[in-house]
């Protein structure tokens, strides 16, 4: 009877924190986000969308992939008050540049691809990609060429994000280097923020079992103040050394 209450009580009233989901490269899209989706539709409404369409050679514009992430959030900021927003891996550099241009609460970035990618490395990056995909269809060279682009654009926004970052990176990622993670972080010129490292963590870390639970988990740790914006009380430390103070040196009149 009390489990029942609750529900009907969180199903009445509990106002779910809406999260702006921005996709990565290849034809997973949105679907990249299902098992979010799948654990969390009742803590959270996930807004997913595609940004491109992946089989449209004529929809190959960076400029109009990011002008679709903005008009996503101005709609969902001009009907809520607070928008939080997770991006991986291009959709990682997307959030960032969203982060830095409206008022989001949070930005979690899973795998971002940061890290700058020269044209031959890109074809190597969507080699990877589709390895990856069940039913692997080659991504046009236009597609290709407007993730370039998009990352070119964006990747260095991240350093005006004033929001509490997660950053969530898998240690063996063979298309996203760790390093890229790394040194976005280090661009963050507040203290809200944290990077997080999974042990045998590849590229897709939603979608493999050995790290998409742990992912979620640290995303809804991060949602309720559990982790990086938590500050506890700190026990005394007897053994800490006192800063010594130089003593101020007197100035000659």
């Amino acid at each position: 009877m009390i489990n029942f209450i609750r529900k009907w009580w969180r199903r009445k009233f509990y106002k779910r924190p809406v999260v702006l989901c921005i996709h990565g490269f290849g034809h997973r899209r949105s679907h990249e986000y299902d098992n979010f989706k799948l654990w969390g539709n009742e803590d959270y409404e996930f807004v997913t969308f595609d940004i491109f369409d992946d089989y449209n050679e004529e929809d190959t514009q960076a400029d109009l992939w990011i002008q679709r992430c903005e008009q996503k959030i101005e709609e969902l900021l001009r009907q809520h008050e607070d928008v939080y927003v997770i991006g991986f891996s291009m959709g990682g550099v997307l959030a960032s540049h969203l982060a830095s241009k409206y008022p989001v609460r949070k930005l979690t970035l899973l795998a971002p691809a940061f890290e700058y990618i020269s044209a031959k490395t890109v074809l190597e990056v969507v080699s990877k990609l589709l390895t990856q995909q069940k039913n692997p269809t080659d991504m046009s060279v236009k597609h290709t060429q407007a993730f370039r682009e998009v990352v070119s654009l964006c990747k260095d926004d991240i350093a005006s994000v004033s929001c509490p970052v997660l950053f969530i990176h898998g240690d063996v990622d063979p298309v996203i280097p760790v390093r890229s993670s790394i040194n976005a972080y280090n661009k963050v010129k507040h203290n809200e923020k944290r990077l997080c490292i999974l042990h045998e963590g590849v590229h897709r870390l939603m979608l493999m079992e050995n790290t998409n639970n742990e992912v979620y988990e640290l995303f809804d740790a991060f949602m309720h103040n559990r982790i990086v914006t938590k500050v506890r009380p700190q026990a005394f430390d007897p053994y800490a050394k006192q800063e010594q103070v130089e003593p101020e040196q007197p100035i000659d009149k």
